[in-house]
Order: structure tokens, then sequence, then C-alpha cells
């Protein structure tokens, strides 16, 4: 099947049923996609916008969007996420091996888009709902709206990617910091109380991301963060979760939150001369990071 031909079939599938989107979605994880070239991958990018566009497709498969013919399943929703990833992956190549000559500067406003598209589908898909018919997180009758754990950790990881893609050009762009600030925020109110340890650590890491793509939004969302992590008064902190890799994953991520104070990187609210740490910071060291640390110091000794 042409490249063209694939990308319009999957576009219709917002006028189709349920078993055309299963079969439309594993073609292209088993076949477009595999064999499709960076020039054809492009196009994709180059008409991105529009409500009918194949981005717009996919984002409108993983949000179970209501002007789909059909509710979505697990299965339709975690292939929506691998093609997404994979064809940035494809054009970008691996976070990991990621470098400037393949980073694309010419399409950089794409990506900047796609980072603040997809903050806010990780925000919807991480929030909360009543979930009276079933047992909730930790017993709670509340669980995210997007009930696969392997969804809810490809989407972070999703977004741990774009910003792995963004940290070498990004110029203070507005889209980043709200988009930025959006992730953080979702973090802090819906993730880090997560089950599942996988989606924890993959929570870790992007707070890694963000503190090296915009150090000043992390600083600003750095008491919401730390409390999840370090809070002596939150029943499911992380320095407190039974497993010692998270509780050591907590550690390290909390020393890059408060290192986002004086962090030198191109994403930055304000130019400050003044490099001493805020009132803010200082308080949330104080009753916050330090008290957990001790906590920690004395209950587990995998921690030092």
């Amino acid at each position: 099947m042409a490249f063209a031909t694939a990308t319009s079939e999957l576009v219709s599938i917002k006028s189709k049923d349920s078993a055309a989107c299963t079969r439309i979605l594993t073609r292209w994880k088993s076949h477009i996609l595999p064999t499709a070239s960076t020039e054809e991958i492009l196009q994709l990018f180059d008409c991105c916008q529009g409500k009918d566009s194949f981005l717009s497709t996919l984002f409108a498969i993983i949000n179970d969007n209501d002007d789909l013919p059909f509710i979505t399943t697990e299965g339709h929703r975690e292939s929506s996420v691998e093609i997404l990833r994979g064809i940035l992956q494809h054009v970008f190549g691996q976070p990991k091996d990621c470098v400037e000559a393949n980073s694309l500067e010419d399409r950089i406003d794409i990506l900047q888009s796609l980072f603040q598209q997809c903050s806010r589908l990780f925000e919807k898909r991480m929030s909360r709902q009543d979930s009276s018919d079933h047992q909730g997180f930790h017993g709670s009758s509340l669980s995210s709206l997007e009930q696969s754990e392997h969804i809810r950790l490809s989407l972070v990881e999703l977004m741990s990617e774009l910003g792995s893609y963004l940290i070498m050009h990004t110029q203070s762009e507005e889209l980043i910091l709200e988009a930025a600030s959006c992730i953080c925020q979702t973090l802090a109110k819906n993730v880090f109380d997560d089950p599942f340890p996988d989606i924890l650590a993959a929570s870790c890491a992007l707070v890694h991301t963000l503190a090296k793509l915009c150090p000043a939004v992390v600083a600003f969302n750095a008491k919401d963060l730390l409390l999840q992590l370090a809070g002596k008064d939150v029943k499911h902190c992380l320095f407190r979760n039974r497993r010692s890799k998270i509780r050591s994953e907590a550690v390290e991520t909390s020393c890059a939150i408060v290192l986002c104070q004086t962090s030198q990187t191109p994403c930055k609210i304000d130019e400050q001369e003044d490099r001493s740490l805020p009132s803010s910071m200082l308080e949330s060291l104080q009753y916050i990071l330090l008290p957990g640390w001790e906590e920690l110091a004395k209950m587990d000794a995998s921690a030092s």
C-alpha cells in the first residue's frame, strides 16, 4: 500500500468502526511505519494541523474523543501511542542518540507545538475520575482516566522523549514553558502516587529531563513536586515507597529539583543576577526535603 493511501486510510478512522480501526492501526505498526522513509514521515509533520490530520486522528484515539463513532479499546490507544512515538523516533532518532545533525532545526516549531499538544494529552489521560464501579489507586475511589498502566507508562515516556528532542534547541518559547509547567503539575497531582513502580521510575526520569529543558519551571513547581517525593504528611510519598530502587531514584530526583534554582540552561523565565535561593525554595528545603531525608536516613540503609 502506498504511503499516501495508508495515511488517508488512518485519517478516515473517524468515520469507521472499531474493527476497521484495529486493522488500520495494526497495519501501520507492522508494515507502514517500519518501511516508511524519513521524507514520507516528515510529510505527516508538515500536514500536522487541523482536525482531520494524521496526528490529530492519533490524539483523538488516545483521548477517546466523543466525536469518534466508537468507543476506543485499550489496544487502539496503546497502538496509537506506539505509532506516535515511532514516527518521532523515525525522524529524530532515539532520545539518547539524538544529535544536532539529526534534530532538524527547521522543524523545531513543529516539535514545540507537539510538546504543547502532548502535554495537554498527558494532563487529560492522567487526570482522576471516580471509579466507584471498581477499586481505584491505593484502595481509594479515584483512578486515572487512562486505566491501562502500560499506556500511562508510554505517555510518561513520550513526554520524556519529546523533552529530550527539545533540550538542545529550545529558546525560552512560551509554548515550552507552559507545557513544562503543565507536565510538572500533572506529575505532582496525578502521577507520583501511581501504584505501578515502572511509572514512578519513568516519572522521575521525566523530571530530570524537564530539569535540563526548563529548570526555572521545575524550580517554580518545586514545592508541589517535593511534597510527593518527600512530604512526611503525604501517605504515598516516594521516599517511603517499599521498593528501594524507587526510593533511590526519588532522592536523586529531589536533588535535581533543588539544583534547578541555579541551573544555567537556555530555557529561563527571568534573567537574575542574584543566584541565592528564594524564600520558597528555602522553605521547601527546611520543611519538606530535609525532614524527608532525615526520616529516610533513619529507616532505610539503602539510601546511603
